[in-house]
């Protein structure tokens, strides 16, 4: 790459001074000319009209070297972005062709540890498992970096429960957590009832990054993330009593395959995306990502995101479906008792892409269920656990079940 350019340069070189040569040689000519023409008569005339086709020279000279350099400048930039458009594309496949045999890797060496007896092999086992989790998490983050850099990312923001979002970030490290001794802590300061309109999946996404990182490089202490919502900006705040971040390393770490300690000794493990991705993530989303100290020892990392909320709507809950519990044939009630029996999982862990697709199954096969599958599907858009729970025992009870 780099002897690419040099040639380039070297050829603009040889080119500019061929020109430079040929126009003063062309200037002297003229100028020569017009001295004898004119004869000695005004000796000042061929002087002045020399500076000028000198000044003349010059300023076209500037002129085809901003051109070609502009030019060449320009190639440059479309030859890297190439090159780089081509290396991310490899590492994509490369990093969806790493899954499959990974997947393989990690289900056969699971099923051979539970039927190990012996220690030492029961170790060893162990040490494939964890070294090839570690290959399939460094695939999905290479994988997503690929996808927001792409644009293929799209954000899909709903309505959803902030609680659940904790709740899932503290089940995910809480055996990390509980393994090096830290206490994963949260302080929730939005109401249960309220329902935010953000991309649930993107913002777990650049949460988990932060908390990867916090209980990593925490030792001793805590790991806590906070969350409020004031003035339509949902703030989290994710902080730590872990090795902290210098000053000046701070902007470093956000940026690609970097972090705080760059050198190949380095202690801790990882390619430096996760808070890369993170940051991404947050400028899809127009909000800001910032880290600060966490006094007396730690960092805080806080990420603010402007979004709409409202309050759950009290009348998905209570609203029955009159105008569809009467004259429902054998094969509507069928419909309606196979779809509650698929939302039943969906009532204790609450999965909006399932239940808005159930929805929309249900409004398709028959116009005296569309009520029915509105009403999940706006179930599904509030986040409406409660709401869900009762229109799931209603279609068991209008279905004859």
């Amino acid at each position: 790459m780099s002897d690419f350019f040099a040639k380039i340069k070297a050829r603009l070189f040889v080119q500019f001074s061929v020109l430079f040569a040929i126009l003063q040689g062309i200037v002297l000519v003229t100028v020569s000319l017009l001295h004898i023409a004119m004869g000695t008569a005004k000796p000042w005339q061929p002087l002045i009209i020399y500076i000028l086709l000198e000044l003349l020279v010059y300023f076209l000279f500037i002129f085809l070297i901003k051109y070609y350099l502009n030019k060449s400048l320009g190639s440059q930039e479309a030859v890297s972005k190439v090159l780089f458009r081509n290396t991310r594309n490899i590492i994509n496949n490369i990093s969806h062709e790493w899954r499959t045999p990974l997947n393989a890797i990690m289900g056969f060496t699971d099923q051979l540890y539970h039927s190990e007896t012996d220690s030492k092999k029961k170790e060893a086992l162990n040490a494939i498992t964890q070294n090839s989790r570690r290959l399939f998490i460094m695939s999905k983050k290479l994988i997503d970096f690929s996808s927001i850099e792409t644009g293929l990312y799209k954000i899909d923001p709903q309505y959803q429960s902030v609680n659940n979002l904790l709740m899932n970030l503290v089940n995910k490290f809480d055996e990390a957590a509980r393994m090096k001794n830290i206490q994963i802590e949260q302080i929730n300061n939005i109401p249960g009832d309220m329902r935010i309109y953000f991309d649930f999946h993107a913002v777990f996404e650049i949460l988990s990054m932060i908390m990867e990182n916090s209980v990593k490089f925490t030792f001793t202490g805590s790991v806590t993330i906070f969350a409020e919502y004031k003035r339509k900006t949902l703030r989290f705040a994710v902080a730590d009593t872990g090795i902290g971040i210098d000053d000046q390393k701070k902007q470093i770490v956000l940026e690609l395959y970097r972090q705080g300690n760059a050198n190949l000794d380095r202690e801790f493990e990882g390619i430096g995306l996760g808070l890369t991705i993170a940051s991404k993530l947050v400028e899809l989303m127009k909000g800001s990502l910032r880290i600060s100290d966490n006094k007396p020892q730690g960092t805080v990392v806080t990420v603010e995101i402007k979004c709409e909320s409202r309050q759950k709507n009290p009348a998905m809950a209570d609203e029955i479906l009159e105008s569809a519990k009467e004259g429902l044939n054998a094969e509507q009630k069928e419909i309606l008792r196979h779809a509650a029996e698929e939302l039943g999982d969906s009532v204790k862990v609450f999965n909006s892409e399932k239940i808005r697709e159930i929805g929309f199954k249900i409004k398709e096969s028959d116009p005296r269920l569309e009520n029915y599958g509105e009403k999940l599907v706006e179930t599904a858009r509030y986040y409406d656990e409660a709401g869900l729970a009762a229109l799931v025992q209603q279609m068991l009870e209008d279905s004859g079940s």
